[in-house]
């Protein structure tokens, strides 16, 4: 069992996160924590052998300095879960001792629990439009909520708060094959592949403390 450190600001996100790594039955997040100090006090306590870092709208939250100390002292692999909007952010967190760099506009299950396999093996991983050299977007996610309707973007607010469809239509008076469809649009335009993965772009969009 490959024993997992979260490290994110955003319990939402936190949360979707170890839902993903926790569909593969040998990957456990035993720990979490919202900042890299947190991190370090949380690996002096718990024995882990990988450390998911994600940052989302805040880059401050994972910066190499970090990246390199929490590699220094715990001795394990790093896996950092972020917008990359060039190489050189790529190159540099390389260098500062992560092993696995993943896109979060294009994250799966799948390229997250890969990556924290190979670091657990300390192998190198990059998800596919990072090793292809193909320039992230920042702006890709930001595209995909202007592409909403604004029944959608309803939807999405209640799908960030954790609802069920059931409670969804029942809010918006919509039936629950309504609410089923919006979501299955909501996801093509944002280009995510899980239904759990809406909460991710829901915490990049700071949805939850929208007025």
């Amino acid at each position: 069992m490959l024993r997992v450190l979260l490290v994110e600001r955003s319990a939402l996100l936190r949360s979707a996160l170890r839902r993903l790594l926790h569909e593969d039955a040998d990957i456990a997040v035993v720990a979490e924590a919202p900042n890299a100090g947190d991190a370090a006090v949380a690996l002096s306590r718990q024995e882990v052998d990988v450390v998911v870092m994600c940052a989302t709208a805040d880059r401050e939250g994972m910066r190499t300095s970090e990246i390199a100390a929490l590699r220094l002292a715990a001795g394990v692999g790093i896996v950092c879960l972020r917008h990359w909007t060039n190489s050189r952010d790529v190159d540099s967190s390389l260098t500062a001792g992560a092993l696995g760099c993943v896109e979060l506009d294009d994250a799966s299950e799948t390229d997250l629990a890969e990556a924290v396999r190979f670091a657990h093996r300390s192998d190198r991983y990059l998800s596919p439009g990072l090793s292809s050299g193909i320039t992230v977007k920042e702006s890709a996610w930001e595209a995909g909520y202007d592409r909403l309707t604004a029944r959608e973007k309803e939807v999405l607010l209640r799908v960030a708060q954790s609802k069920s469809n059931r409670e969804i239509a029942r809010e918006l008076n919509l039936s629950m094959n309504t609410v089923a469809v919006h979501r299955n649009r909501m996801m093509k335009k944002i280009g995510v592949r899980k239904a759990t993965a809406l909460a991710v772009f829901a915490a990049e969009r700071g949805l939850l403390i929208r007025k």
